[in-house]
């Protein structure tokens, strides 16, 4: 009896504790992932992002403007990001 209770406290503390330093790594280790993360995935520059999801997104946007009435590309509606805050402003 006392062996089962042990060894749930013992898996939940190894539990906890794998979450704990998974955050870790996340929110502070990013120097170490990100350099893994780009050589299984390669660095992208903006223009290889742009030129591989404009097309779809382009008409993705063109059939909102139509919807609401408005031509496509608009020169009354502009995107704002702001990168420091993470907002996209309309």
């Amino acid at each position: 009896m006392l062996a089962g209770k042990y060894n749930s406290a013992l898996l939940v503390s190894a539990g906890l504790l794998t979450l704990a330093v998974s955050y870790a790594i996340y929110t502070h280790g990013r120097s170490i992932w990100i350099q893994i993360c780009q050589k299984m995935v390669g660095q992208q520059s903006v223009a290889d992002v742009l030129a591989r999801i404009g097309p779809a997104s382009r008409e993705h946007w063109k059939d909102l403007y139509i919807r609401a009435g408005l031509s496509y590309p608009s020169s009354d509606l502009a995107f704002l990001a702001v990168r420091d805050s993470a907002m996209l402003e309309v």
